[in-house]
């Protein structure tokens, strides 16, 4: 008995310290970060995201996606602000705010459909305009007569964007108002590139670059065969071909802008050489202007527009070139003709000094040279400033007075000193008047008095004491 009880007690001893070990060794607990609130948990459990706030998310991104199909973000950018924050605030609280998200949708999509609306009818007024105008473009060229059928499509697509227009469906009437301009600007195009075609086989500039010209034929075709089907390829195949052949068109005529430039060049040293610049001024600076339009589109890399220039200039150099030398020969003449007057005068002169010379001490009488002082510069060589010579002043002289006394006042160009050369009259090219030579009456006898036209003017610091 005492055997059983002293093995309870040690029993009991063991578990009180297993017990009182076990409590001294066990980890101290740790804290849990809170979880959701019940509030919350029972808001996301009574609104889950459902088909009706996904659809207006999707419709949110469809018309926010038409509008910028259509560039309408343009037309009102404050209101496209406003939108874009709206729909940036459901997107963030789509599946976390179900209330939020669902407002903030409807919003964008209110905001965005008033954008489309307002914008759409200034865009109608501008695509009629367009249409109009690229119509016009057409015809002008020619082409509704040359491309009638496809004209004819061109003009059933404005048509069916109009009467989508006036419907209300402004995205499908905007879709085929593109087509129907597509289409008008292929056909504008393709008149272009015939015309430059042609220009290039009338001047056989196919030498110049045959490849380009083949590639422009190909991509013609392919143009005509895409138009009504794939009319953006139709316009971008066309636009290369009128492309193709503006740059043989180009080659052709660089090649024959170099004898133009070399014919420039030298009708422009022959006005030089004659100093027409001077002669003719406003001439010479347009012909130069024209050279130098030339010289610029050339550096432009743009022949046409230099070989006009250029063929212009030649013709305008030449028209200086003629002008200053009429202009230098009609002053020539006028010189040679004024030396054949004092040519005349002075053998005229030499003729009647030896038919009546004049007597030994007479009046005006001397073998020494003569200075005969211009008329302008010298008073004393008019009448009024020396007194006339008559028979009755030289009552000594033997025979009497004869048209020999008028001999000394005419010089002989081959002793004139070189202050008696004629210079022309300041500020122009005519050279100075010459007096013509007094008149003789070649009736009256060498005993008699002749006829003197005018007074004989003597130079009065002429000696008379020698004799010829």
């Amino acid at each position: 008995m005492k055997k059983m009880k002293a093995t309870i007690c040690l029993v009991t001893a063991l578990a009180v310290a297993l017990a009182f070990a076990g409590c001294k060794t066990a980890p101290q607990a740790t804290e849990t970060a809170p979880g959701p609130s019940n509030a919350a948990l029972a808001a996301t459990e009574s609104k889950p995201v459902d088909d009706a706030l996904t659809a207006l998310r999707d419709k949110t991104e469809a018309l926010r996606a038409e509008c910028l199909k259509y560039h309408l973000d343009s037309y009102k950018a404050d209101d496209w602000a406003v939108a874009e924050t709206s729909r940036s605030a459901g997107l963030a609280a789509y599946g976390s705010d179900y209330d939020l998200a669902k407002k903030s949708f409807e919003d964008a999509i209110a905001k965005y459909e008033e954008i489309r609306k307002n914008s759409y009818e200034a865009i109608s007024a501008e695509l009629e305009a367009a249409l109009v105008a690229a119509r016009e473009a057409a015809v002008k060229v020619g082409a509704d007569g040359y491309y009638p059928e496809q004209f004819g499509l061109a003009d059933t697509a404005a048509q069916d964007s109009r009467t989508l227009r006036a419907d209300g469906k402004d995205s499908e009437a905007y879709d085929m108002a593109q087509i129907a301009l597509l289409r008008y600007q292929t056909l504008t195009k393709g008149r272009e590139a015939l015309a430059l075609k042609q220009k290039v086989d009338q001047n056989g500039f196919v030498q110049y670059d045959a490849e380009s010209y083949a590639l422009a034929d190909s991509k013609y075709g392919e143009g005509l065969s895409s138009y009504g089907t794939a009319d953006a390829a139709a316009l971008e195949a066309m636009t290369e071909s009128c492309g193709l052949y503006a740059k043989v068109n180009n080659a052709g005529f660089k090649a024959l802008s170099q004898e133009e430039i070399q014919k420039a060049d030298e009708i422009r040293a022959l006005c030089d050489s004659i100093k027409a610049k001077k002669a003719v001024k406003d001439d010479y600076a347009k012909a130069a202007s024209l050279y130098a339009d030339a010289a610029k589109a050339a550096s432009d890399d743009s022949w046409e527009s230099a070989y006009k220039s250029y063929s212009a200039s030649v013709v305008a150099f030449a028209n200086v070139y003629q002008a200053a030398t009429l202009k230098r020969n009609s002053a020539e003449s006028a010189m040679a003709a004024a030396k054949s007057r004092q040519d005349e005068s002075s053998a005229l002169a030499r003729k009647a000094d030896s038919v009546a010379p004049l007597p030994e001490n007479a009046p005006g009488f001397s073998d020494e040279p003569i200075n005969v002082e211009p008329a302008s510069e010298s008073p004393a060589a008019t009448p009024e400033a020396a007194p006339a010579v008559t028979p009755e002043a030289t009552p000594e002289a033997a025979p009497e007075a004869t048209p020999a006394d008028t001999a000394p006042a005419q010089a002989d160009p081959a002793q004139a000193s070189p202050d008696q050369a004629i210079e022309s009259a300041p500020g122009t090219d005519e050279p100075a008047t010459i007096d013509e030579p007094a008149t003789i009456d070649e009736s009256t006898s060498i005993n008699e008095p002749a006829t003197i036209a005018e007074p004989a003017t003597i130079d009065e610091s002429v000696s008379g004491e020698e004799t010829k």
